[in-house]
């Protein structure tokens, strides 16, 4: 029980020192909270280190509570409070120990580092590493007067967590963390050994939440700058442009059409160069100028309204509209020449009504869409079948 009080007033005094140094670093006024706090359960297997009665097929349990601050949007530290169980109810051996640890770890962002937002904007992944110290306290019958009662260790501690944004402020996450413990006096089952050099584990795999402390709109797991939203939009720029010069075959028309695309990424290489600060530009400007300069937009097969491998532009126009309530959006649909004109008509009102469908199963009030079917698209050149394909669209307008 001291042993318990103990960690308890070290991780209060932690928390304490925690909340001080968050007063003085929000001075700086960074663009997203830094500070989190984190929670949560699951379970636990140790490995090695083991006296030869023992089974090593225990009950187990895990918990952790902890408190990150991220120095910025890639890397931070974490102080983190564990408490395992360990239970053998075999007649052979029967025992229970509790592993009490705190450790302080560095945390690293690969989401962003690995530009995460150019295809998600839900999912986000974690590493983290360091060392800590914890004290092993037993309850074995079989230890008798040569038992120890407490054995205090060392660890180094490595990790993977795995985090879905629930708002902007929550976020679950999935955390798998292996440990490898040294300055064993005793088993994990609580017999007396006296081996200090001997090795031994502990993989510990937690489900948890992470609440984001502060006054900005979002942390700094999730947080985006300007030059990051463009460069997640030419990525995607550059994957239709890559598309369409695999499928030229040659066609005059389509290859002009692939150049005129690459005069405007490489314009736009240039607007992005050029963009301002964070403080004097709003993001939501430069994605409705993407959208009504028609970079935003959704083909189709031949006399086809099924919505195929579009995820990513729909998620586009799906999160601008979220983020954005007071913005309504007309669809424009399109088709090739081929067909009546009645028939190229309803066709294209078709397609248009089926991206509407995607956007309001995604959560967008329906009211909100204006859905125009246009017919033919006689931008287009009408000599190659090619070049349908790019006839074949709905594009969007913003206003």
């Amino acid at each position: 029980m001291i042993m318990k009080n103990k960690f308890l007033l070290m991780f209060m005094m932690v928390l304490f020192v925690a909340g001080a140094y968050a007063q003085e670093s929000a001075k700086t006024k960074p663009d997203y909270n830094r500070w989190s706090i984190e929670g949560g359960i699951g379970m636990t297997k140790p490995y090695g280190h083991w006296s030869s009665s023992a089974s090593e097929t225990a009950d187990w349990f895990a918990s952790e509570l902890g408190v990150r601050y991220m120095l910025n949007q890639y890397f931070g530290l974490k102080m983190n409070l564990t408490y395992n169980q360990f239970t053998e109810a075999e007649d052979v051996n029967p025992f229970t120990t509790d592993l009490y640890n705190v450790s302080l770890q560095g945390v690293a962002n690969i989401g962003r580092m690995m530009k995460f937002e150019t295809w998600t904007n839900t999912f986000n992944l974690l590493a983290h590493g360091g060392m800590g110290v914890g004290s092993l306290e037993f309850d074995n019958p079989l230890a008798g007067i040569d038992g120890e009662d407490v054995d205090r260790i060392g660890n180094f501690l490595a990790g993977f967590t795995l985090q879905a944004k629930l708002s902007p402020r929550i976020s679950l996450y999935g955390d798998v963390t292996w440990m490898a413990n040294f300055n064993h006096d005793v088993s994990i089952d609580g017999l007396h050994i006296n081996d200090k050099d001997s090795r031994s584990g502990v993989i510990n795999g937690n489900i948890g939440i992470s609440v984001a402390l502060g006054k900005k709109s979002v942390h700094a797991d999730w947080y985006l700058s300007d030059q990051a939203i463009a460069d997640a939009f030419e990525s995607r720029l550059t994957a239709v442009e890559n598309n369409l010069a695999e499928n030229k075959n040659g066609d005059q028309q389509l290859s002009g059409r692939v150049d005129d695309l690459g005069r405007k990424v490489d314009d736009l290489d240039r607007k992005v160069a050029n963009l301002p600060t964070a403080t004097e530009t709003d993001p939501n400007e430069l994605i409705a100028k993407l959208i009504n300069d028609g970079y935003v937009n959704i083909y189709f097969d031949f006399n086809s309204t099924k919505v195929k491998g579009a995820t990513n532009t729909i998620n586009v126009l799906r999160t601008y509209l979220v983020n954005n309530p007071n913005v309504n959006v007309d669809l424009l649909g399109y088709a090739d020449e081929r067909g009546t004109e009645e028939y190229n008509i309803k066709l294209s009102q078709k397609r248009a009504d089926a991206v509407a469908k995607m956007l309001v199963d995604s959560g967008v009030d329906p009211s909100r869409l204006n859905t125009i079917g246009k017919g033919e698209d006689i931008s287009i050149d009408k000599t190659t079948p090619e070049a349908y394909t790019l006839a074949r669209r709905v594009t969007f307008v913003v206003k």
